[in-house]
């Protein structure tokens, strides 16, 4: 078994993002991790970065149209502008799938890389379901 040390977020180093040293599926993996944290982490829960995340769990308390589901598309395109400028964000779905329940799609690829990968996040009630 081995492990992969996540520095996180990633950031540039030099000329290059610092993925040199890692395999794809290794910065497949970390990239993955960022994105689903800058997803799921709420705004003020790092308390060294209260501008971080999207905090997506709150629209389950929301009265779901489809102004809230554009308004956090918006805030998603935002946060990994700001924490991941190396994710090159290629289509990103988010649609209501029950009462209180969202599925977001998110298919993007690494700059630098020639690695393109879908995230797929479901949120109904308490559940939060990663399909990777």
């Amino acid at each position: 078994m081995s492990f992969i040390n996540v520095i996180f977020p990633l950031q540039r180093s030099g000329k290059n993002i610092g993925f040199d040293s890692y395999t794809n599926e290794e910065v497949s993996k970390a990239v993955k991790f960022n994105l689903k944290n800058i997803i799921l982490t709420a705004p003020g829960e790092k308390l060294w970065d209260i501008s971080f995340g999207v905090g997506i769990r709150r629209m389950i308390f929301e009265n779901i149209s489809s102004n809230i589901l554009e308004q956090y598309r918006d805030i998603i395109l935002g946060q990994i502008e700001t924490y991941a400028p190396y994710v090159q964000v290629i289509n990103i779905d988010l649609y209501q799938i029950s009462d209180n329940g969202v599925k977001i799609d998110l298919q993007y690829s690494i700059n630098k890389t020639n690695i393109d990968d879908i995230l797929e996040i479901e949120i109904n009630g308490d559940l939060i379901w990663l399909f990777i």
